[in-house]
């Protein structure tokens, strides 16, 4: 069936001031997406999935403004009331389910291609020109975000903010981490100097895998080489008139019990180091898998994940799994891969920005502190760093479903208010 769009972008929120500013970010995402669909003449639709609305402050469609001439571009929005949002699990600590939010908006999309994204997102040029031209369905599409000041320049048109971006990001989420931007030309220096010496011990790891675990299981057999016999020479080895001033002290009783006592601790001890080092092996065994085998540019990927809408509908979209949104969209990017979508990295040239939010409102290098005892605070679940890295090990099977949502996935048994603007 033919879509009437090329491109649906997806996001969720509640007009509660999260992240501080928020009305101010939204309205310049919303500016954003607009001037550029009209500049390069790309047929979308912007769909705002408005969760949970609380009710002291105006919907969102009435909070922003949009201009009379909107080009190809369409928005709409889609409205979960409070009722719906209540049935879900921990709804009183969470007021938004934002992947759950997404899924509803995917589910209701008219675009060939799909972008999940957040409402503090300012593309550049270069990423719709290639939106446009290059998209092809089963491919997954990523990007690199640069974090970018909370305040823009006033009264700027679009060119003249993107410039402004350009100069200005902070930090940078890439595929291998996230790297803080010093201006000063040594550090910038420095820090490629530390980025080129990062991919060189990651190519030794991968290539010394094997050799790596050969000297671990050799390691390991020589500990376990370790027999009572030698564990009694060891304590044989105690000077005899050590063992005579002990005899003295204590009865031949007392020193068996001793000596078997010294055994067993030792015994013990053995066997507590060998279990380190296999979990210490294990540890690093899936670290190395999932940088050589399964890794994936998980980093910041919530805030640009483009695929085509029968891929989606294939997905079953987001896990739905009623909990914080930590980490769920990097679960999706894992079933993607395991369902043979192939994962499409745009250069760097091609990126997004990404308006910086208030601490702890969301993650950030500085602040994540904040945000994880939040959530330890009032018992809301979130999945581990731990738990994610044993779901990329699971990606890795074909037969093993990492997460299965039901048909009505997106909550697509229930029709909501839908406002075109």
């Amino acid at each position: 069936m033919n879509k009437p769009f090329h491109l649906s972008v997806v996001v969720t929120a509640r007009n509660d001031n999260h992240g501080g500013s928020f009305l101010y970010r939204m309205q310049h995402f919303v500016d954003g997406f607009i001037e550029q669909c009209k500049r390069h003449k790309l047929k979308a639709e912007l769909i705002v999935v408005d969760w949970n609305p609380p009710e002291e402050n105006p919907p969102l469609y009435q909070a922003l403004h949009f201009p009379k001439d909107k080009g190809p571009c369409s928005i709409r929005f889609i409205r979960v009331p409070n009722d719906v949002h209540g049935k879900l699990k921990h709804a009183e600590k969470l007021p938004l389910f934002q992947m759950i939010g997404k899924n509803v908006g995917i589910q209701r999309a008219l675009g060939e291609f799909v972008l999940s994204t957040n409402i503090d997102i300012i593309f550049s040029d270069k990423v719709i020109r290639y939106i446009k031209r290059n998209l092809k369905p089963n491919y997954l599409y990523r990007v690199d975000r640069l974090d970018v000041p909370s305040e823009l320049p006033k009264g700027a048109t679009l060119p003249q903010i993107l410039r402004f971006c350009s100069k200005s990001f902070f930090r940078v989420n890439g595929k291998y981490g996230t790297k803080i931007i010093n201006r000063e030309p040594r550090i910038a220096y420095y820090c490629k100097v530390i980025d080129r010496k990062c991919k060189i011990v990651l190519d030794f790891f991968r290539n010394n895998l094997n050799a790596f675990s050969f000297y671990v299981r050799n390691k390991f057999r020589c500990i376990r080489r370790i027999t009572i016999q030698k564990v009694i020479r060891r304590v044989r080895r105690i000077t005899i008139q050590k063992v005579i001033r002990r005899v003295r002290r204590l009865t031949i009783q007392k020193v068996i019990r001793r000596v078997q006592e010294t055994i067993q601790k030792v015994i013990r001890r053995v066997q507590e180091t060998i279990q380190k080092v296999i979990r210490l092996f294990r540890y690093l065994n899936n670290k190395i898998v999932l940088m050589t085998r399964c890794k994936l540019h998980t980093n910041g990927c919530g805030d640009f994940t483009l695929l085509s809408y029968n891929d989606w509908v294939n997905l079953k979209g987001y896990p739905e799994w009623e909990m914080h949104s930590w980490h769920l969209d990097s679960v999706l990017l894992y079933r993607a891969k395991q369902m043979g979508i192939k994962e499409i990295d745009l250069p760097k040239s091609m990126r997004i920005y990404h308006i910086e939010h208030g601490v702890g409102s969301g993650y950030t290098p500085e602040g994540f502190h904040l945000l994880f005892n939040r959530l330890d605070t009032i018992g809301l679940p979130y999945l581990k760093n731990s738990e994610i890295e044993e779901i990329g090990c699971l990606a890795l099977r074909p037969n093993h479903d990492i997460y299965t949502n039901t048909d009505q996935w997106g909550m697509s048994n229930i029709e909501f208010e839908t406002i075109w603007i």
